[in-house]
């Protein structure tokens, strides 16, 4: 970053950004080589110096938005162009400073973790970090009420899981093959470098050289003391959280310093980062790494996840600003699978920060279920900030256009599909219950080790468990030695063969030709094999246990022991 910057006169920015695609290279959109552009406060200006931006960020609350866009030989080769956004949470100056100058070094190197964590195109498109997965096919009327009674707090709505067919790669066509297709995804996230609360391969050839003295000072090259001393002060108040997790002081400092970094001054670069590198299924985004660079995003991602698996689940709502292009809107219809690669961080409720939703056309309204709230360990609390990891998927429920059709409100339910390598059906009226006295047993079994966590899949009565074993979905964990299923055995949600709920689900997966490993978790263990041996034949008893233990269970969620 110079003394000032000199943006091509004839190309706003804006249209630049709506103009380079994957399919369009730099040069044909008119930039060439040491061409800039620059927007400040989403005003494309001819000039502007160091002073004048000072100016502007007072006139405008003490709020920068810099876009800047600079163009390489590689770069027009390539089509990328190189956007650095810095918002207020990035760049403030105090009502007494008179030029930005005195920060430049700081902000250079700030620049710099853009740069390379994004593989060179920090302002990529939403459309770069989400994928279509499938979208419903059927006309029948069932379907259609299911989708107009869609509601994200609803659990009822993910019924319609079991109507959706699965995309193609290259293009929006289904094929017929839905478990080759599914087998295809996993792979995919299999291949990248973070998947949910996973890590490739590539990560554990380093991991015995991480700690926190060089997680501080990979930071220390991209942040200015005093944000360091902010991020070390606040994870050693929230280090005792992880030690009380399991990790070690050096790990469970690491962590909190990690989430700290993301939410201090780097949230878009670490984004971008998960995005770019961990959704490349063919390496591209990781080769175009040098060395150093992919270590020092290693090594920041490591603690992220690390940190992140261990805070709860957040079962509720929450919101989502961003601007779209109207390409990307139509992707978003109100019977669609969606992932998304990256990082993606969201507020409680139904509302947006008011800095990110004022400069956004489209507002998502998100029912989370793995999402992390990490308003105690972030530089920002009044954010009260939930983290959805890279890979989360979404059903999409409602598309709101407003009436000028210039804003948005997409109504999103997070789904688990058992993508994972072990997951867990596990069915409980009382399983999405704030207090619910089980979810420990979820936690831990989903932090046991580093790539061998659990995932839950979560339902409160038996017809929605059987909807989702029905779908593709629950088809392709079907005799799995990795797919284990939980129940209680009375519901009250299903009167009125309640107390014989758990029973009547065994019953039924047989049915389905499911042989997996079953565990009935009940208060009464004497009554429940009476209700097992009069409901199930000698064939559905097969690979069924009964325990009121709560060893037992844990041992069992957690892969531990075959049951009996």
């Amino acid at each position: 970053v110079g003394t000032s910057f000199k943006p091509t006169k004839s190309i706003p920015a804006s249209q630049l950004l709506s103009e380079i695609t994957k399919d369009s290279s730099a040069d044909k959109a008119g930039l060439l080589e040491n061409d800039y552009l620059l927007e400040i406060n989403n005003i494309n200006v001819e000039s502007a110096s160091h002073e004048q931006c000072a100016e502007l960020i007072r006139a405008t609350g003490e709020t920068l938005l810099l876009k800047v866009i600079t163009v390489t030989t590689d770069m027009v080769s390539k089509y990328a162009a190189c956007v650095l956004e810095m918002k207020s949470k990035y760049v403030l100056l105090n009502k007494n400073e008179s030029v930005i100058g005195n920060k430049s070094a700081t902000l250079s190197k700030k620049l710099l973790l853009h740069s390379y964590l994004e593989g060179g195109n920090t302002k990529t498109k939403h459309g770069f970090f989400m994928r279509p997965l499938g979208k419903i096919q059927s006309q029948d009327k069932y379907v259609l009420n299911l989708l107009d009674e869609a509601q994200i707090e609803l659990e009822s709505s993910e019924r319609l899981l079991e109507y959706i067919s699965i995309f193609t790669d290259d293009e929006e066509t289904m094929i017929t093959n839905d478990q080759k297709r599914l087998q295809m995804i996993t792979n995919d996230r299999q291949n990248d470098l973070v998947y949910e609360d996973n890590f490739n391969p590539i990560i554990f050839g380093m991991v015995q050289e991480f700690s926190y003295s060089k997680l501080y000072d990979v930071c220390a090259k991209y942040e200015s003391e005093e944000d360091l001393s902010k991020h070390d002060n606040l994870s050693m108040k929230n280090s005792s959280f992880f030690t009380e997790k399991g990790l070690n002081k050096d790990e469970a400092r690491a962590a909190a310093f990690a989430i700290a970094f993301y939410t201090g001054s780097q949230s878009d670069g670490i984004n971008r980062g998960a995005s770019m590198v961990a959704r490349t299924s063919n390496g591209a985004a990781i080769k175009n790494l040098s060395e150093d660079d992919l270590n020092d995003a290693v090594i920041i991602l490591y603690y992220l996840i690390r940190g992140l698996a261990h805070i709860p689940y957040y079962w509720g709502v929450s919101s989502r600003a961003v601007d779209l292009t109207n390409d990307e809107l139509k992707v978003y219809t109100s019977e669609s699978l969606i992932t998304w690669f990256q990082f993606s961080s969201s507020k409680k409720g139904r509302s947006p920060p008011d800095n990110f939703s004022k400069e956004r056309n489209t507002k998502f309204i998100i029912h989370s279920i793995t999402g992390r709230p990490i308003q105690q360990f972030s530089m920002f609390p009044d954010e009260d900030e939930v983290l959805l990891l890279p890979h989360s998927v979404f059903i999409v429920l409602d598309h709101q256009v407003s009436y000028d059709n210039i804003h948005h409100t997409i109504l999103m339910r997070q789904v688990e599909l058992g993508f994972c390598k072990m997951s867990v059906l596990w069915v409980d009226d009382h399983i999405f219950d704030e207090n619910w006295e089980n979810k420990r047993h979820m936690e831990q079994a989903s932090t046991r080790s580093l790539n061998v966590n659990v995932h839950f899949i979560a339902k409160s009565t038996t017809d929605s468990a059987l909807s989702f074993l029905r779908s593709t979905f629950g088809q392709r964990l079907k005799n799995r030695e990795t797919f284990r299923i939980v129940t209680d055995m009375n519901r009250d949600n299903e009167y009125p063969y309640q107390n014989t709920a758990g029973v009547r689900l065994i019953k039924k997966l047989r049915k389905l030709n499911f042989e997996n490993q079953c565990l009935i978790f009940t208060g009464d263990e004497k009554r429940g094999r009476e209700k097992v041996e009069k409901e199930l034949s000698t064939n559905e008893r097969k690979f069924v246990s009964i325990t009121t233990n709560p060893d037992i269970l844990q041992k069992f969620v957690c892969f531990e022991e075959k049951p009996c």
